[in-house]
C-alpha cells in the first residue's frame, strides 16, 4: 500500500484554521500594504518615521512658552500641512529632522557637512533658507498650497540632500 501526501494550499489552510470569515476578508485586503510595507527598503520609511515625531511635537508643544521663553503653541494643523510637504518629498532624500518654531510653526531642517536647510511651513506658503557651503547662502518665500514644491526648494534638496 502507498500514502500520497499533498501539500495543502493556503486557500485550505486558511478556510480551516477556524478563523472567522471577517477575519480571513481582513486579511485579504490588507495583504498588498503588509506586503508592500515588507518589500519597502527601511530606509525609505523615515517618513512615517517623521509623521510619528510630529504627533510627539504637537504634544510637547501645545501649552504656551513650551520652550521656557513665551514660544506659541504648536497647532494640531500643523499636522497637515506637515503631512503634505512628507507626501511630496523624494524618498531618495536624506531624512530631515521636524523642529517646532517659537512663531508655533514646524520646520524641516536638513544637514549634510558643511551644508544645512531649512524650510519653515506656514499658511499658504513655504519660508526656506539655506548655507549651501562656503559664503554661499540662499533664501526666500514661496506660495505652497499642497500640489507640489516650489522650484528653489526642490533643486536644494536634489542637489545636497539625495541619499546616495
Amino acid at each position: 500500500m502507498t500514502i500520497r501526501l499533498s501539500p495543502t494550499s493556503d486557500l485550505e489552510r486558511s478556510t480551516k484554521s477556524g478563523v472567522s470569515e471577517a477575519s480571513q476578508k481582513l486579511q485579504y485586503e490588507i495583504a498588498p500594504e503588509v506586503d508592500r510595507i515588507f518589500r519597502e527598503p527601511i530606509s525609505w520609511r523615515w517618513k512615517d518615521d517623521l509623521e510619528e515625531d510630529v504627533i510627539e511635537i504637537l504634544e510637547e508643544c501645545e501649552e504656551e512658552g513650551w520652550d521656557g521663553y513665551g514660544a506659541k503653541p504648536i497647532k494640531p494643523e500643523n499636522k497637515y500641512r506637515i503631512k503634505m510637504i512628507l507626501d511630496l518629498l523624494q524618498y531618495n532624500l536624506l531624512p530631515p529632522e521636524i523642529i517646532p518654531e517659537p512663531d508655533g510653526y514646524l520646520s524641516f531642517e536638513w544637514r549634510r557637512d558643511d551644508v544645512a536647510f531649512s524650510v519653515t511651513v506656514e499658511p499658504c506658503k513655504l519660508v526656506y533658507a539655506a548655507i549651501l557651503g562656503a559664503g554661499r547662502t540662499q533664501h526666500g518665500e514661496e506660495p505652497f498650497y499642497g500640489d507640489d514644491l516650489p522650484e528653489a526648494i526642490k533643486d536644494i534638496l536634489t542637489k545636497y540632500f539625495l541619499n546616495v
